[in-house]
């Protein structure tokens, strides 16, 4: 009986180590990140021209309808108020203080060929802004889930 209890968590630990794969999770919305340094460096966004410079297409979020179980995923929204947070994704409903719309999902396990994206953690610095990298305008993030690949 022992042996048959130490099999099963060791059988758990393996799958939940697990990569999702791609290919299970349906694409919502198409995201870019952007590439121009002192205007969007590093700011993921859905805007291909965001603050009217360049990007570079990241991959896409997570379709509600594939966001299972809700605990593996977080939503995300982007930013719609022109001058205040426009263009700019975030896990945040209220971002600046701006209105924003739910884009999908980011998945909190790794998905094959995705990208691990990170959140701004330093109110007046990058707070809420999603990112690729881990120290965004020299600030402080955490890991905030995977997109899926393009």
């Amino acid at each position: 009986m022992k042996f048959l209890c130490k099999a099963a968590v060791a059988a758990l630990i393996v799958l939940s180590s697990t990569p999702v794969l791609s290919a299970d999770l349906e694409s919502k919305t198409l995201i870019y990140v952007g590439t121009q340094g002192k205007v969007n460096a590093g700011v993921v966004t859905t805007n291909e021209n965001h603050l009217s410079g360049t990007t570079k297409i990241l991959g896409y979020t997570v379709d509600d309808v594939s966001a299972q179980p809700p605990g593996a995923f977080v939503e995300i929204f982007v930013g719609n108020t022109e001058g205040v947070n426009d263009g700019v994704v975030t896990p945040d409903t209220n971002h600046a203080g701006g209105s924003t719309r739910s884009i999908g999902y980011l998945s909190k396990n790794a998905v094959k060929g995705g990208t691990r994206l990170y959140v701004g953690e330093v109110g007046n610095c990058n707070a809420g802004v999603v990112t690729i990298s881990t120290k965004h305008v020299g600030c402080a993030t955490h890991f905030i889930g995977y997109a899926l690949p393009q």
